[in-house]
């Protein structure tokens, strides 16, 4: 709790190899080095380290890029859904188990938001054809590879959803050197809109991968 008060911090080294563009161009993203994640109870410690970071990065000729992002309950989860993709859902743990962090911002198209909430919930479950045969896989099944074995935490615009210049959300994801592939075959999965239609709505950042390290050092 007094952590998560004064504002946690973790460090990572960019895997510049491992990472990979897709629809929305973020050139300082895409160049970036070296990721500080934060977390805090609330917006000050944050804010007050991100301050501290610029005054010791830009008179140095380097740049500082924020995604910033507040959490939200979420919207789509019914108590099943929860025991399913939550209860065994894996926890955070430290670099060593888990080396790798990648993060995955993204916007809704307008269209999305467009609809109303029950259409955009179909979305998170399997659809069946009129003889009760699976069609689509949906978010849920799509993603059940990576339940057990990738820690994962999203983030919301602070200000709303379509504003520009921010996106709508922010994805953050840790798992072991091990597990690296079934990340990747969980995003292709996701990706594939035949399995799962949401992702026709979906316009993504890039995808950048890191490496977590122990010390500011490490991480350039």
């Amino acid at each position: 709790d007094d952590s998560f008060r004064m504002g946690r911090f973790q460090y990572l080294r960019a895997e510049p190899s491992m990472s990979g563009e897709r629809d929305v161009s973020h050139p300082a993203l895409t160049e970036a080095q070296a990721l500080v994640r934060l977390e805090a109870e609330t917006s000050e410690p944050l804010l007050e380290y991100e301050r501290r970071l610029r005054g010791l990065v830009e008179p140095r000729g380097g740049a500082v890029e924020t995604l910033a992002g507040v959490q939200r309950p979420r919207s789509y989860t019914s108590y099943a859904m929860t025991q399913y993709a939550y209860e065994p859902a894996l926890a955070p743990g430290p670099g060593e188990h888990y080396p790798f962090g990648v993060v995955t911002p993204m916007n809704k198209t307008q269209a999305w938001w467009d609809m109303d909430w029950i259409h955009r919930e179909s979305f998170f479950l399997p659809r069946y054809g009129a003889n009760e045969d699976l069609v689509a896989k949906g978010h849920s099944l799509a993603a059940d590879a990576g339940i057990s074995c990738i820690n994962r935490r999203l983030v919301h615009a602070p200000e709303g959803y379509g504003v520009e210049g921010s996106y709508d959300f922010v994805g953050y994801f840790e798992f072991a050197e091990g597990d690296a592939q079934t990340f990747r075959e969980v995003m292709a999965g996701l990706r594939d809109v035949k399995q799962n239609p949401e992702w026709k709505y979906v316009r993504e950042g890039l995808e950048w991968w890191g490496r977590r390290v122990q010390s500011a050092g490490e991480m350039l």
